[in-house]
This record gives C-alpha cells, sequence and structure tokens, in this order.
C-alpha cells in the first residue's frame, strides 16, 4: 500500500520523540508480532477510518459498553479529535516559549514569506522542544490522584518504576532546592 502524500512538502519529515515516548514505543516495537506496530484486524497497515474507529475514538470516548466488564474502558476526553491534538501540541510549545520556526517545523507546516527563507530550526530548538514535552509528561505523572495512577498502571504495569523514579527524582530536586546556604542570621552579620 502506498502511503497518501501530504498537503505540503513540510508534511514529510522525521519526528524526534521525547525521552518518554520513545521508551513506550520501544515496548511496543519489543511486543510487536506484526511489520507494523499499529495494525488492521488482519494484521495489515491502518487505515484512517480504521485507526479511528479501533484506537482513536475508544481511547478518548472510553468504551462502556463493552460487553466483557473487564473490558469496559471510562472516557478520558470524550469527542477529542486528532486536530485538537495538534492545536493542543502547539499550544503547549507556545506555552513553553518555543519559537514559531521551532512549532512550524514540529507540526510540519512551511514557514510563511521570507521566514521561510531564512529562518530554521536550531540542534538547540529541536532538544528544547523534547525537553518541554518531557517535562510535561513527567508533571502529568506528579499530578495523578491515586486512582488515576492506579488505573494508569493497570493498564501500563511498567509505568509503576517510572512513576516512582520521578518522584524520587522530584523530591531529591526538592530537597535540593532547599538546601540551607549558611547557619548565620542577618542579626549575627
Amino acid at each position: 500500500m502506498k502511503a497518501q502524500r501530504t498537503k505540503t512538502p513540510a508534511g514529510k519529515r522525521w519526528v524526534q520523540l521525547p525521552p518518554f515516548l520513545a521508551e513506550l514505543y520501544e515496548a511496543l516495537l519489543d511486543d510487536c508480532q506484526t511489520a507494523f506496530v499499529f495494525v488492521g484486524e488482519k494484521g495489515g497497515t491502518l487505515r484512517r477510518s480504521n485507526f479511528g474507529r479501533r484506537f482513536w475514538r475508544p481511547a478518548w470516548d472510553g468504551d462502556l459498553e463493552h460487553t466483557d466488564p473487564a473490558g469496559r474502558i471510562p472516557p478520558i476526553l470524550p469527542g477529542f479529535t486528532f486536530h485538537e491534538g495538534r492545536h493542543t501540541h502547539r499550544t503547549w510549545l507556545a506555552d513553553d516559549g518555543i519559537n514559531e520556526v521551532g512549532r512550524a517545523a514540529r507540526l510540519g507546516h512551511k514557514m510563511p514569506g521570507m521566514a521561510g527563507v531564512y529562518e530554521h530550526v536550531t540542534p538547540e530548538t529541536r532538544q528544547r522542544i523534547l525537553h518541554v514535552l518531557q517535562q510535561r509528561w513527567e508533571d502529568s505523572l506528579l499530578a495523578l490522584r491515586d486512582r488515576e495512577r492506579e488505573q494508569l498502571i493497570a493498564f501500563l504495569p511498567q509505568m509503576n518504576n517510572k512513576i516512582n523514579e520521578i518522584t524520587a527524582r522530584h523530591q531529591a530536586e526538592t530537597i535540593e532546592g532547599d538546601k540551607i546556604i549558611a547557619r548565620i542570621s542577618p542579626e549575627q552579620a
């Protein structure tokens, strides 16, 4: 099956994954029995409609009507679309101070006008993008309520060690930030 053409040449690109996503994806690849990670019912490549119906919609909308009670999944964000995910991604990058050329390149957009000629994504910008996405992921794990954490670990047991590692590192950084520099009061100086 030949891949469809992208809207613009900028749409065909390599996308670097932040460390957390690379680790999760590598685990999927290790467990994969087929040439592709996400496949149709017969093992072939996914078409857009199959992806939406089999993966995207159940992930966001949940499946509370599943015949097997163990297969019932609570909704995460009903109605969320793939395009809204792109908007959210770009907004997060802007919130985290990633420049316009970095945001455009990440989403496969072409910079308009002279900016498209004279502005380029630097290796530092690419690294900063990966860093801010990693930080958002870690912050989201630290913000989980107990029940949310239990649900995540039930679905992805390997996340337990990762959450514990991030929590320990965060606590160590907090303690490091609270380190006493001197024990002399201002009156004694």
